[in-house]
């Protein structure tokens, strides 16, 4: 359900720009996945490709990158970059007291999208 929803929020943000550049179809969208996103790559393109039938996006190439988490360790305060999923430890205290820093490999971001007007 989490796909779906996410599929259905990209292609809103998608539809709108497109109707504000007057375009006639989506050829490229370009999207980051975050390590902590909860959100299998593979899966979100199938969904997104199922969600995107009788939209400007139908059809359209999808590339899906996938960014490390900005982690923050609440007992050092340091900061580092992971893709392994689950809690991690702190690269400097080995402390598992960390979060994930907001918008920093937690979501999923339209990066990009290429539209075709002619």
């Amino acid at each position: 359900m989490h796909d779906i929803e996410s599929c259905r929020a990209i292609l809103d943000v998608v539809d709108r720009e497109s109707r504000r550049r007057n375009g006639k179809r989506v050829v490229r969208l370009r999207l980051s996945v975050g390590a902590h996103s909860a959100t299998n790559p593979e899966h979100l393109k199938e969904t997104l490709t199922l969600c995107s039938r009788g939209t400007v996006a139908e059809g359209a190439e999808l590339e899906i990158v996938e960014k490390p988490a900005t982690i923050r360790c609440l007992s050092c305060d340091y900061e580092f970059e992971t893709d392994a999923p689950g809690v991690p430890c702190c690269a400097r205290c080995k402390s598992t007291r960390t979060r994930t820093v907001a918008g920093q490999g937690d979501g999923i971001i339209l990066e990009s999208l290429e539209i075709e007007t002619d």
